[in-house]
């Protein structure tokens, strides 16, 4: 008889916590994924506003093929993809594609925000490599006008 009320009240009490272990597992992934992609998100961002310094000059006198050799070789460095977009949309360099060989950037969440003068975010399936990405873009000003994005 004892024994039987135990087992009633540790499984009831054993039911209880792994309730509440399952709910805070779930809440805690959601926070977790979240604080992960705003970090990475201002990682890339920080990355972007070092880069807008080095890719103007190479836009302002049209030497695309450095500009994609520079983001091919900075790419491998930083382990991060890289594309810079005239403000047409046209890929101007891409780390790990080939630009000519891709559609019009112009439309994509994140480069349309970056073109109209904002940060551009959004995550989504890549076309080029087919995986789902994050996408940080920001738009390269110079002279007070949008030349591209990053």
């Amino acid at each position: 008889m004892k024994r039987s009320l135990f087992l009633k009240i540790f499984a009831g009490y054993f039911l209880i916590v792994f309730l509440l272990s399952v709910v805070i597992v779930l809440f805690s992934f959601s926070a977790i994924r979240s604080h992960y992609l705003n970090t990475l998100t201002e990682n890339l961002e920080r990355l972007a506003q070092a880069l807008k310094g080095r890719v103007i000059p190479y836009i302002e006198e049209s030497r695309f093929q450095e500009l994609d050799a520079f983001s091919k070789e900075l790419g491998k460095t930083a382990k991060t993809r890289i594309t810079i977009v005239s403000a047409e949309g046209v890929v101007q360099a891409d780390s790990e594609g080939d630009p000519k060989s891709m559609e019009n950037h112009r439309y994509r969440p994140e480069i349309f925000q970056a073109l109209q003068g904002k940060m551009g975010k959004s995550i989504r399936l890549s076309p080029t490599i087919k995986e789902e990405m994050l996408y940080v873009a920001l738009p390269l000003e110079n002279e007070g006008r949008i030349s591209g994005a990053v």
